[in-house]
């Protein structure tokens, strides 16, 4: 399905945006992970470790990296939203409110309704921080789950074929609306610079 189709098929009376681990309460935990993964690369290092020890430890500390520090509260994945359509993400934080006949809702269709010339793929795993909720009658409609840093939209489980010019729109929407939105490379510059400094060795992930 097309972004444009997915739009014309919708049927809603006001919108709410939100965003996922961005917030502070998301950051105090980030920093819980990382010093965990800290904590765990040292011990994986000691050769007092014995391999009962050493496999569990190995295990949870990779796990955490390959996730970019994401742990348990996976972005985008269900269930972020409740039978009321209410945002329930641990993380989460509701950023604008919207009625149908806004002038940000009537630059969102025309982003939306972008024919498609040249289409984006994502680029990794997608990472879905940033939300649109639909609501008819104060009920929910349906969500849209973007990732800006990997170029996919997503609703219902189901990825939506997009414009490759229309994420840095959506961007610019987005932030228009007060999403604090920032660069993947400032978030790898931070951790890279934070592992760094805990003498952990260097990975090819946060290299130029």
């Amino acid at each position: 399905m097309t972004t444009s189709e997915f739009w014309q098929n919708l049927d809603f009376d006001e919108i709410t945006t939100f965003s996922i681990c961005r917030n502070e309460v998301w950051k105090a935990h980030r920093l819980t992970l990382l010093q965990r993964y800290v904590e765990l690369y040292h011990l994986c290092k000691s050769p007092n470790l014995d391999i009962e020890e050493f496999i569990p430890k190995r295990t949870e500390r990779d796990f955490l990296f390959m996730k970019g520090f994401y742990s348990e509260h996976w972005v985008g994945k269900p269930p972020h939203i409740d039978e009321q359509g209410k945002l329930t993400h641990p993380f989460g934080s509701i950023v604008a409110n919207l009625a149908y006949s806004s002038e940000h809702v009537k630059t969102l269709e025309a982003i939306l309704n972008t024919d498609i010339k040249g289409e984006g793929f994502a680029m990794c795993w997608p990472v879905y921080r940033e939300g649109i909720l639909f609501y008819k009658d104060r009920k929910l409609v349906t969500c849209l789950d973007v990732c800006l840093g990997c170029w996919s939209l997503e609703n219902n489980g189901e990825r939506l074929q997009v414009d490759m010019t229309v994420y840095e729109r959506l961007r610019n929407w987005f932030m228009s609306l007060g999403h604090q939105i920032d660069s993947d490379r400032e978030e790898n510059e931070q951790i890279k610079q934070f592992l760094i400094d805990n003498n952990c060795m260097k990975h090819r992930r946060f290299e130029e």
